[in-house]
C-alpha cells in the first residue's frame, strides 16, 4: 500500500501542483519528473527545475512536508537584508519565513496574505541595494510591484511625498504607487484611494504625471516653469520641498503649504492669488513693508476690497536670522527648511506698527528679534524708528507683562489683552 502511494505521488503530477501553488518562483521555470529516493529514504522525492540554461534540484519529504531548493530548506531572512536601511524603513522588525528562490541569493516568503508575497534580494555592488518584489492581487488582477527606494526621487517630487510614503512600481502598468510608509499600517494591504493617495504614471514618451487620486487632480512638476514661477512668491514662506501645486481638470490651480497649513488659489483671469485661510485676502503684488528692511522672508497679504488692510505672514523656526551680503547690501535670511509654523502680524498704518493678531508673547518677542536683526542706522520709513529702538520697546514691554503675571496672577486672556495694550502704548506718543 505504501509503495503504491509513493508511486502515485511521483506519477500523477500532485507534487508539481503542490509546488506551483506554494512556491512563488515555480512560475519562472519548468518542473521535471519526480523520482522517489531508494529505501529507506523513499519518503523523499526529487525533481529537476529548469530556468533558462540553469538547472536546480527540488526535494520534498512527503511525510514531514519539508521542501528544499538545492538543499536549502525554509529559513529566515539573513541579517544582511533585515538590517538594510530600506528594509527597516518599510518592514521594521518583521522577520519573514522564506524559502530559496530560483536565483541564488533570492528569498521568497512562504505564506501569502492580503499584502501578497514578497521576494527579497541584495544587488551585488559596492553599496548593495535592496530589491523587493511584491506579488499581490489588485482587484481581480495579479500584479507585480517593485520597491523603489525614496532616494531615487530626490529633487523630483515634494519632500513629504518622498519621505511619508513607500513607493512601488507596478511593472506592467508603468506606474508608481505611493503606499503607506510602514508594512504594518492596516492600509498597506488595501488599494483604495486612502491607501494609495498618489500615483506616478509613466509613458513611452517620457512624460511623468503625478496624480492626487483622492481629489482627482495632478501635481505640477517641481522642475517646470509654472512651479518655479510661483515658488518665487511662496519661497518667502516655505522650502521648495514642502511646496505643492495642484492642477484640477476644471483648470483650478491650488498652491498648498502642508507644514504651515496654508492654501492659496490662483485666479488665472485676474492673476490674483487668494488665501483660503484668510477670508477676503490676496497676495499683495507690493511686498514692500518699509520696515524690517532687508528681510527676505515673509508674505504680505492685502484686502480684496477697497480697504487698506494688510498683514504679513512670517515663518518661524529655531535657526537664527543670517545676514548675507548681496550686491553690496546686507539682507536678512531665514532657513525656511526648519520653519514649521508662522506668525501673523497686522500692518497698522494708523499706529505705524506691526501688531500680533494672537497677542501671544512669543509672537511679540519674535517680532522684536526681527526688528533687531534688520536694524540699521536709519529709521524705518514705516515705523519712524530704527530697528534697535523698536526692539528695545518691545523687550521692555515683555518684562512688564511678566511682572503683571507674577503680581496679579492674571489668566491667559487677560495677559494677552494687557500685552497688546502695552505694546501699542509707546507708538501713540511717537
Amino acid at each position: 500500500m505504501e509503495a503504491r502511494l509513493y508511486d502515485m505521488l511521483g506519477t500523477t503530477g500532485a507534487l508539481s501542483r503542490f509546488v506551483n501553488a506554494h512556491w512563488v518562483d515555480a512560475e519562472t521555470g519548468t518542473i521535471g519528473d519526480w523520482k522517489a529516493a531508494t529505501s529507506p529514504q523513499q519518503r523523499w522525492f526529487e525533481a529537476k527545475f529548469t530556468v533558462g540554461t540553469r538547472e536546480l534540484t527540488l526535494q520534498m519529504d512527503v511525510l514531514r512536508g519539508t521542501f528544499m531548493v538545492n538543499g536549502q530548506p525554509v529559513s529566515r531572512l539573513p541579517t544582511s537584508i533585515t538590517q538594510h536601511p530600506d528594509y527597516i524603513q518599510v518592514f521594521g522588525q518583521n522577520i519573514f519565513d522564506v524559502q530559496p528562490g530560483a536565483t541564488v541569493g533570492v528569498y521568497v516568503t512562504t505564506t501569502a496574505s492580503k499584502r501578497g508575497t514578497f521576494t527579497f534580494q541584495l544587488t551585488a555592488s559596492e553599496t548593495p541595494e535592496l530589491v523587493v518584489i511584491n506579488r499581490r492581487k489588485v482587484g481581480k488582477l495579479s500584479c507585480k510591484f517593485r520597491f523603489i527606494p525614496s532616494q531615487h526621487f530626490q529633487g523630483d517630487i515634494p519632500h513629504m511625498l518622498r519621505t511619508k510614503h513607500s513607493h512601488w512600481l507596478e511593472i506592467d502598468e508603468d506606474a508608481v504607487y505611493f503606499r503607506p510608509l510602514s508594512f504594518e499600517d492596516p492600509l498597506f494591504e488595501e488599494d483604495t484611494p486612502e491607501a494609495v493617495p498618489y500615483k506616478l504614471c509613466l509613458n513611452k514618451e517620457g512624460w511623468r504625471i503625478l496624480e492626487d487620486v483622492r481629489l482627482e487632480r495632478r501635481l505640477v512638476d517641481v522642475r517646470s516653469f509654472s512651479f518655479l514661477n510661483l515658488y518665487r512668491i511662496f519661497g518667502r514662506l516655505e522650502d521648495k520641498g514642502y511646496f505643492h501645486i495642484y492642477y484640477a481638470p476644471n483648470g483650478q490651480v491650488t498652491c498648498h503649504l502642508p507644514r504651515l497649513g496654508l492654501t492659496f488659489l490662483v485666479d488665472e483671469d485676474s492673476e490674483h492669488i487668494r488665501s483660503l485661510e484668510h477670508d477676503g485676502m490676496l497676495v499683495d503684488p507690493d511686498q514692500n513693508l518699509n520696515c524690517l528692511v532687508g528681510l527676505q522672508h515673509g508674505l504680505v497679504l492685502c484686502s480684496e476690497n477697497a480697504s487698506n488692510r494688510r498683514k504679513i505672514l512670517v515663518p518661524f523656526g529655531t535657526s537664527p536670522v543670517k545676514l548675507v551680503l548681496v550686491d553690496g547690501y546686507h539682507v536678512a535670511k531665514l532657513d525656511v527648511s526648519e520653519c514649521s509654523r508662522i506668525f501673523e502680524y497686522d500692518i497698522n498704518s494708523e499706529l505705524q506698527m506691526l501688531q500680533s493678531e494672537s497677542g501671544h508673547a512669543s509672537a511679540w518677542l519674535y517680532l522684536a528679534y526681527l526688528h533687531a536683526a534688520t536694524s540699521n542706522p536709519f529709521p524705518d520709513p514705516f515705523t519712524g524708528m530704527t530697528g534697535s529702538m523698536t526692539f528695545y520697546f518691545l523687550s521692555v514691554q515683555f518684562w512688564l507683562v511678566i511682572v503683571i503675571l507674577l503680581l496679579f496672577s492674571c489668566d491667559g486672556d487677560a495677559i494677552a489683552e494687557e500685552w497688546s495694550l502695552l505694546v501699542a502704548f509707546p507708538y501713540c506718543y511717537k
